[in-house]
């Protein structure tokens, strides 16, 4: 049995953020281990939940399940600490040192973002994707890079990847309705921030663009509830004062 009890370590995902707008699979009854399979075992960190694990070593998270029933958990879950064991097949592990592949170019991307150098992340986030075109996170901040250079059409291209591959990802789905929002795709641009909060119901800056875009489209009853939502989920941040900015022009 081999160890990989750092094997997140190469997993860095230091997520872009998304333009403010103002400026599963089934998983099938874990199998038992057949000749050609591995048995790794899995050390689980603080705050680290079965999704997250899947996501490391299976590329998806909805194979959580598998773990789960592997290891026979109850429902009070996992604890930091605990020793999983993940079984892996020849094609999971072929898989899993193709990603491992891509996440070299995409940690250097990301140390490129955080110096602003987004040409050159680009390049780099490009390369992950084509070691691993199911690389969920190299797509969507791809495209978050071409939002911050303004090339909304490219962004919107990798995006829609990012989103396929992750549809109940809410970061994802507001990062897409951004790039909609900037081509002035109103429409398209409000089903992605209502997907967005269908994933998470308080995911605030999708609120807040679905009321602003809402407000574009001249739909003002709607832009008002809207508004009216995001007031009930933020009622001191600076955004909450815009919102009520807003919202008292539509009563004019």
């Amino acid at each position: 049995m081999v160890t990989f009890c750092d094997a997140r370590k190469a997993a860095r995902t230091i997520v872009i953020a998304a333009l403010v707008l103002l400026g599963g699979s089934c998983a099938e009854k874990a199998r038992k281990p057949v000749e050609g399979d591995r048995v790794i075992t899995h050390v689980v960190a603080d705050g680290e939940t079965l999704e997250q694990i899947a996501d490391v070593y299976y590329g998806e998270p909805g194979r959580a399940d598998e773990i789960r029933e592997f290891n026979q958990l109850d429902s009070e879950g996992i604890r930091p600490g605990d020793r999983l064991r993940v079984q892996l097949t020849p094609e999971d592990l072929g898989d899993l040192a193709r990603r491992e592949q891509a996440r070299v170019p995409y940690n250097d991307a990301i140390e490129l973002v955080g110096r602003g150098s987004y040409l050159d992340a680009i390049g780099l986030f490009k390369e992950a994707v084509d070691l691993d075109p199911g690389f969920a996170e190299a797509w969507y901040n791809l495209g978050v890079a071409y939002q911050k250079i303004e090339a909304h059409e490219k962004a919107i291209r990798d995006l829609e990847r990012a989103v396929a591959l992750r549809p109940d990802n809410a970061d994802y789905q507001y990062a897409l309705g951004s790039g909609y929002f900037h081509v002035e795709s109103y429409a398209k641009a409000v089903r992605a921030f209502e997907r967005a909060l269908q994933a998470d119901p308080r995911h605030l800056k999708s609120q807040f663009s679905l009321a602003l875009t809402l407000e574009k489209q001249g739909k003002l009853d709607e832009a008002r509830a809207a508004w009216e939502r995001y007031l009930e989920l933020d009622g001191k941040s600076g955004w909450a004062a815009r919102a009520r900015s807003r919202l008292s022009e539509l009563d004019r």
